[in-house]
């Protein structure tokens, strides 16, 4: 904690005093926020798909040739060192934005099992990444 000193006049010292007591935020309040921190997420990710440990998303993969197509991708970014990936164009059915195409590069087993998926006839997927390397893919049923 800060012993930082403010110059500020006594009335604003009793606004500050008063106002910097804890408040909850309004049922209303906490949508808003939640709504607004995954839109700066989809700023962040910009176009392409990320995924936190434990977090669930509704994939749908764009059907063309090129899914699972091998690249080489720059990581850590500026390092100078490549990885080789799969890359698959899917829309993302859980964002605020589902019908905008982003890329997705996942670890090479994962891919491998999305290519197993597309081979059975399956572009919608809900995929959980349960570790950091660790995912489950599993064919999404619409009467859930």
């Amino acid at each position: 904690m800060s012993n930082q000193k403010f110059l500020m006049s006594e009335e604003a010292m009793k606004i500050a005093k008063e106002n910097s007591k804890k408040q909850m935020p309004s049922e209303t309040q906490k949508q808003f926020l939640e709504d607004s921190d995954r839109e700066i997420k989809e700023i962040i990710d910009g176009n392409r798909i990320k995924f936190e440990v434990h977090e669930t998303r509704l994939l749908d993969l764009v059907r063309n040739d090129k899914q699972g197509e091998i690249v080489e991708l720059e990581y850590p970014k500026g390092s100078g060192q490549f990885k080789k990936r799969a890359r698959f164009l899917a829309r993302d059915l859980t964002s605020i934005y589902p019908q905008k195409e982003k890329e997705w590069t996942p670890p090479p087993k994962v891919a491998q099992k999305v290519l197993e998926k597309i081979s059975q006839g399956f572009y919608v997927l809900r995929v959980t990444q349960k570790e950091l390397y660790e995912y489950d893919i599993e064919r999404f049923y619409p009467d859930e």
